[in-house]
């Protein structure tokens, strides 16, 4: 009667352990889905901050042209003096919304890439044959008492 104790305890056993690994083995393919989803993220953030920035350069060229048209029908001159430089600070905070663009863009996708990398350490730690091992071995003192409990 105890070796059937002692069977069933071996069966828990590597039960057990098929278990973890194959629960192992799920986590790492949502670790892997996980750092491509990050890497798309980081991707797309890294080409919305381009556009952006090519959106506002656009929009404050749109600007400073209608800027020089209105001072030229107005009859002032827009080489020198405030309408020169009122065209010259539309330029400036072009280029800097542009920059501010690339910027949060570059955050973006540096966090995604952070994040990637938290997803490659859950990856790293959930080894199938860590996992099986670490369970035959935290069930052999169950195994083991029963193997001398039955002598």
């Amino acid at each position: 009667m105890s070796y059937v104790v002692l069977g069933v305890a071996i069966v828990g056993a590597i039960t057990a352990g098929v278990a973890a690994n194959q629960q192992a083995k799920t986590n790492q393919k949502i670790a892997s889905n996980n750092m491509q989803i990050a890497e798309a993220a980081a991707t797309d953030a890294e080409k919305r901050g381009g556009q952006a920035a090519i959106d506002a350069q656009r929009q404050a060229r749109q600007v400073a042209s209608a800027q020089r048209a209105a001072f030229s029908a107005r009859g002032v001159d827009i080489s020198e003096g405030t309408a020169a430089d009122i065209v010259e600070q539309t330029d400036f905070f072009g280029q800097a919304d542009a920059a501010t663009a690339r910027t949060n863009a570059s955050k973006e996708a540096w966090n995604a890439r952070a994040q990637k990398r938290g997803y490659a350490i859950d990856y790293a730690a959930n080894d199938p044959g860590k996992a099986t091992t670490l369970s035959l071995l935290g069930s052999s003192t169950s195994v083991a008492s029963k193997w001398y409990g039955s002598k």
